[in-house]
């Protein structure tokens, strides 16, 4: 099993990457779901603004180990974008 780290990057404005990092991270939750419907567990949720590189970074850990060929599904809600309340969802997955 390996620890694999997950992350995301909210970027609104598409003119200068600088111009992202007015994002708020503080109350965001991150639900993880397999395509059965079962949940993930969210571990050393962290995230940073700092404008190195990516202008706003969103990073987690799973509690539990995912699966190679089964389609994953990522929201991400109530991230703060220039004071607006936004939701983001995604799906991957992971083949060998």
């Amino acid at each position: 099993s390996k620890e694999i780290f997950f992350s995301f990057s909210a970027i609104y404005d598409k003119t200068t990457p600088q111009n992202n990092s007015n994002v708020d991270f503080s109350k965001v939750k991150i639900l993880i779901t397999d395509e059965n419907n079962k949940k993930y567990e969210i571990t050393d949720k962290n995230f940073d603004n700092a404008n190195y590189g990516t202008p706003n970074i969103l990073m987690w850990k799973l509690k539990s180990n995912i699966s190679l060929n089964i389609k994953y599904t990522v929201k991400i809600e109530n991230l703060i974008v220039n004071k607006t309340s936004k939701n983001y969802n995604y799906w991957f997955l992971l083949t060998k």
